[in-house]
């Protein structure tokens, strides 16, 4: 009788652990499912953010040779560098770069005025003259960052921080357009 018992409180015991710790670990993986869930959507509400300022900032270039308001190209700019400032702290580390990197096409394409958020004076200049050839780098590697950017926001979460693209200058050289110094 006294085995029965021991046996009785023994599986008991070993029912009662195995469903709190069951209980634990269920709780415990579901939680970091929600945090990682939440994590997902903050990086695609940052590039849902982003996107529509990258994309009125493309179609100012494709249009540069007509599209020469000053206060037009300041306000896309402006809200184009803010939204990637918002993005950036959750950009995978091969993406941090892309605010600077659309900053330099940018001024590239149109002069100083792509530096007025950082100098103010620089809205008193006139815009560049109309150069086709920087303006389409301008223009292609805002299309390639825009491509990542949606990359980034489809992907899924084990893929999401490999997503990257080179800097102006180094997609310069890489594609032979242009080498510094050269």
């Amino acid at each position: 009788m006294e085995t029965s018992l021991i046996a009785l409180v023994s599986t008991l015991a070993t029912t009662i652990l195995g469903a709190f710790v069951g209980a634990f670990l269920s709780s415990r993986f579901g939680y970091q499912q929600s945090a990682l869930a939440e994590g997902d959507r903050h990086r695609r509400l940052a590039a849902e953010a982003a996107l529509p300022h990258m994309v009125d900032l493309r179609r100012l270039l494709r249009n540069a040779e007509h599209s020469r308001s000053i206060k037009e190209w300041a306000s896309v700019t402006e809200s184009t560098y803010e939204a990637l400032d918002d993005a950036r702290h959750l950009l995978p580390q091969r993406l941090k770069h892309l605010k600077r990197s659309v900053r330099a096409s940018i001024g590239e394409a149109i002069g100083g005025l792509a530096v007025a958020n950082v100098d103010p004076g620089m809205l008193d200049f006139e815009l560049a003259p109309y150069d086709y050839r920087w303006t389409s780098y301008a223009s292609e590697y805002l299309d390639g960052a825009i491509d990542c950017m949606r990359e980034w926001r489809d992907a899924s979460r084990s893929k999401a921080s490999g997503v990257s693209m080179r800097n102006f200058d180094d997609w310069l050289a890489v594609t032979k357009r242009y080498t510094p110094g050269e």
